[in-house]
Formats: structure tokens, C-alpha cells, sequence
């Protein structure tokens, strides 16, 4: 019989306080969410091969979770602790089908949305982690596969519990390449055969004084960095490339059907900056571009956006 082994989340009201009610379930692949203790062994002059002393330093949890990607799974909650704020949301068909459109906070006064994570392990514990703050997140998706999600995560130390039960994850498909409906640089479409794209948070680690704990998130410097996989039918991405022309990218996932329409994830990435465009033969094998780039912001357009369609009303 297997393992009881699960992810249940709930999001926080006030920073590292767990919620007692309203946990929702998200089907993971793996996790490795690990406490450092940071502590320093001190040795005292006249014992200099041996530590005598422990200086016990910042509790910080670090690590990741590994997941596909269904859209009815509520994800939009990761996305606005992604992000750092709640999304814009437009109301597409009543009571049915709604529009999420998340864009990065930029305002270093703001709170920043948080999670508390409950792992299940093995058949005997629970690890209730809090004050989960999302630093990144890293999305693959290659020809033939699935979409994998990797989210990076910082938060405060977690406790043991008795083993509970997972929450329901969605019923929808896994994502995967096949559900790619449009892939564009500047509205031009390619065939696509690798989108690979991280976004990084890279959140400053904020403690303050009484507390070994992490007290808030605050901003860090933002990256948004990737490489793309493009079958070679044109010079167009090349010519970019040599000119150092910027494109947008877009690239639309579809899902099962919802309503009068169907689910739908969007990614935006408004200012990509090719950093390279190889075509290379190899005997008698298809030619695929490999394309790594980077973003920068382009006047006053989101560098980012992300737009998710399913059927909950709100996630502020």
C-alpha cells in the first residue's frame, strides 16, 4: 500500500499565522522544503580544537515544489503570492467563468500575500510550514511533455503534526505542450518545441531584533530569464537576433471546456531581449533554434503578466 504523502495550503490572513479552516489541495511531484538552524559553533581560545559554545543564528526554511499544472486546481493563489498582489479579475460568463490578470508588485510598502503549506509524510506526520513566501517560479515545457512548474519558496520554521488527508486537486487534464494554442514573438507565430522561462523574486531575507524568525517579505531585484526551443523555417529570428531587436512573447495554453469558453493560461513577456538565435545542422536532424533571452522593462508596459481563466469568482 503506498505512502500517505500530500500537499494541502491555505492562505494567510496575517503573516505566519496558520488558518485553521479553509485548506486546499495542490497535487505536487516532489518537495524539498529544508529548516536551517544557522547555527555558529564557537571555540573558546583556550580550547581551540573544540567547540565549547553554539550561537543559535536566523531559522529560515528554503527549498522547492515541484508540480504539474492543472488550471481548476486554484493555482491563481500561487500566482498572487507570486506576484505580490491580487489580480485584476473580470467576470467573462456569470457565476461560471472569470479573468485573472496578475501583474508584479512594485510598491516595497505593500505586504506581501503569504502561504502557510502542509506536507503530509509517510503514514505518522504532517509538516505545517507558515509564512510561505514565493521567491520564483520556474515553468518547462517541452515537445511531446508536460508542463512542470517549479516553485521556489522562503518561510518561516515549520512544526510536526499527526498525519491528516490530502484536499481534492482539480479534475482537469494536466497541462502539457499539446494545450500550447499559440506561441508569438511580436504576434508572429512559431512553432514552438521548448519554452523554458523563470521568474525570480529574489526576495531580501527580513529579520529584525527578538525574533530568530523571518519577520515579512520584502522586494528584491526582479529577473525574468528563459530559453526558447523554435523549429528553423525562417531567417525572422535570426534577423532579430542580429539587429538586437526585442520581441513580445505570448504563449496561450488552453484547457478542457469551461462554460461557453474553456480554461485558459496566458503568459506575457512584454521587452524579450534575444541574447542568442544558434541554428546549427546535425547529420540529417531537424533544425531547432535554441534562443535563451531576458527581459527588461519597455516604458510603461508590465514586463510580465500572466492571465489565468477558471471558475473562481476572486483570489484577492
Amino acid at each position: 500500500m503506498p505512502d500517505i504523502q500530500y500537499c494541502n495550503f491555505v492562505v494567510e490572513s496575517t503573516y505566519g499565522t496558520r488558518p485553521g479552516s479553509g485548506q486546499k489541495g495542490y497535487a505536487i511531484l516532489s518537495e524539498k522544503l529544508a529548516l536551517d538552524n544557522q547555527y555558529e559553533f564557537v571555540r573558546s581560545v583556550d580550547k581551540a580544537r573544540i567547540p565549547t559554545s553554539l550561537v543559535k543564528g536566523k531559522r529560515l526554511v528554503r527549498g522547492g515544489i515541484n508540480s504539474y499544472l492543472k488550471l481548476d486546481m486554484e493555482a491563481g493563489h500561487w500566482l498572487k503570492a507570486l506576484f505580490g498582489k491580487a489580480p485584476t479579475t473580470t467576470t467573462l460568463e456569470a457565476s461560471v467563468r472569470f479573468q485573472h490578470v496578475y501583474q508584479i508588485q512594485d510598491d516595497p510598502t505593500a505586504t506581501w500575500p503569504s502561504l502557510s503549506i502542509d506536507i503530509g509524510v509517510m503514514k505518522t506526520t504532517e509538516k505545517r510550514y507558515v509564512g510561505c513566501l514565493l521567491d520564483g517560479l520556474s515553468l518547462d515545457v517541452a515537445d511531446g511533455g508536460p508542463l512542470g512548474l517549479s516553485w521556489d519558496i522562503i518561510g518561516r520554521p515549520f512544526t510536526a503534526a499527526a498525519i491528516g488527508s490530502a484536499v481534492a486537486s482539480g479534475s482537469q487534464d494536466y497541462l502539457a505542450h499539446a494545450q500550447l494554442a499559440t506561441f508569438q514573438l511580436d504576434a508572429q507565430s512559431y512553432n514552438n518545441r521548448l519554452l523554458s522561462m523563470t521568474m525570480k523574486n529574489n526576495m531580501q531575507d527580513a529579520f529584525e531584533g527578538g525574533s530568530r524568525n523571518l519577520a515579512r517579505g520584502e522586494l528584491g531585484p526582479l529577473d525574468i530569464m528563459g530559453e526558447l526551443g523554435i523549429r528553423y523555417t525562417t531567417q525572422a529570428i535570426l534577423d532579430d537576433f542580429l539587429a538586437e531587436t526585442p520581441r513580445k512573447l505570448t504563449a496561450t495554453f488552453t484547457g478542457g471546456v469551461l462554460g461557453a469558453g474553456s480554461y485558459q493560461l496566458m503568459i506575457e513577456v512584454d521587452h524579450v531581449v534575444l541574447k542568442a538565435a544558434g541554428a546549427h545542422i546535425n547529420k540529417q536532424e531537424q533544425v531547432v533554434q535554441t534562443v535563451p533571452f531576458e527581459a527588461k522593462q519597455n516604458g510603461s508596459n508590465p514586463i510580465i503578466q500572466m492571465t489565468l481563466i477558471d471558475g473562481i469568482s476572486s483570489y484577492a
